[in-house]
């Protein structure tokens, strides 16, 4: 049984192989010719020429002679005359997306730009700034092309100068689809909570293991970009926060009592990858990542009291020494994302995390539970 599975999968592994190699091609003016040999040799070269392996030697085709080629990946390069600044040259241009229509990419050294193609208009530069009065155009361009339908024409002053940006626009014209363009979003975020400090290590300043450690509440603010990253499904979010923590934790031991007290004004910067789940209007998401703390104000005293026949000593030790100065630690949380008005959204959000000294010898670790609401834009 056994070798009949690993068989099948050999055999599915070859096929998909054999079927992978059948799409990478090159046309001439009378011959499409299926090879694995095409190497992809980056945006500027492949601009250039089309690249052949054969017998350990890389041959040049030229947009003269090759009117298209498609790689192993699946991007497709089609013979076009351009303007590229030192004149009209017949170059490759990389097409984007391919419908009502057609978007290309262009690169050489200093130089990125796109060209759109219609049956009315034929292949056009869509430059990103007027090359005579300097202002932005490229977005007053594409509103008129897609002014037909108005989920998408809508979009146009949210779009990017990227490849990214411009693909998911023009996709969503030519597939007549009603989706989000993914583009960059900044947004404010409050959030209130529970945090908990706990006993670090066998190092610990003397009498942080017999305080007894409990949540006290905490809140906080901060400002946060969020940049798409894969398919309208996955972003990731830049956030910089400022928290602030007060408690008072007591414990006892023999013929000693204990109280730790402090205040803690910090920052925090996390790092997370954000997954929405589903495609409704209204979006629920997990997240997850990294965050970095810095605690710039940190005020407060350990108490000890001990206590003998005849009297009770009280010292004390500054608690700077006892909250780490830095801190790093992981965040996991889920939310949802509903959109109001205008490019508008709120968010509301559960998060948990697990945070400890970084690079120190401090001696508190601590877990944080958190609810944050906010507005994104």
């Amino acid at each position: 049984m056994i070798r009949k599975v690993i068989f099948i999968i050999i055999l599915i592994i070859v096929y998909s192989d054999y079927l992978s190699a059948q799409e990478v091609y090159y046309l001439t003016d009378s011959v499409l010719t299926y090879t694995s040999a095409i190497v992809d040799k980056g945006e500027i070269e492949n601009a250039k020429a089309c690249h052949i392996l054969k017998n350990r030697e890389i041959i040049l085709l030229s947009p003269e002679e090759v009117l298209e080629y498609c790689l192993e990946d699946g991007r497709k390069y089609f013979s076009r005359e351009i303007n590229t600044g030192s004149g009209i040259e017949r170059v490759f241009l990389e097409r984007l997306s391919y419908g009502d229509i057609d978007l290309y990419y262009y690169r050489e050294r200093g130089l990125k730009t796109f060209f759109i193609e219609t049956d009315n208009t034929g292949l056009k530069e869509l430059p990103r700034k007027d090359r005579e009065t300097g202002s932005v155009s490229f977005r007053e361009y594409l509103e008129y092309l897609t002014g037909t339908f108005e989920p998408v024409s809508g979009l146009c002053y949210k779009a990017s100068y990227t490849r990214h940006s411009l693909y998911y626009f023009v996709f969503a014209y030519n597939e007549g689809l009603d989706i989000k363009l993914p583009y960059n979003r900044y947004g404010v975020k409050f959030r209130m909570g529970n945090t908990r400090y706990f006993y670090a290590s066998e190092r610990s300043a003397s009498g942080l293991a017999q305080l007894k450690y409990s949540y006290f509440p905490d809140f906080g603010f901060g400002l946060f970009m969020e940049l798409p990253f894969y398919k309208n499904k996955i972003d990731l979010v830049v956030e910089m926060g400022m928290r602030r923590n007060r408690f008072m934790y007591y414990g006892s031991g023999y013929r000693t009592e204990y109280i730790l007290i402090a205040d803690i004004i910090g920052i925090e910067l996390p790092l997370t990858a954000k997954y929405y789940i589903g495609n409704r209007n209204i979006k629920p998401y997990i997240l997850g990542g990294p965050v970095l703390g810095f605690n710039f104000r940190s005020e407060g005293d350990l108490y000890c009291a001990v206590a003998t026949d005849d009297m009770i000593d009280i010292t004390l030790s500054d608690v700077g020494k006892i909250i780490p100065d830095r801190e790093a630690g992981i965040s996991l949380g889920a939310g949802v994302n509903i959109p109001v008005k205008a490019g508008f959204s709120i968010l509301a959000e559960m998060s948990g995390s697990y945070i400890m000294p970084l690079l120190q010898d401090a001696n508190l670790k601590k877990t944080s539970l958190q609810f944050s609401f906010g507005l994104i834009y």
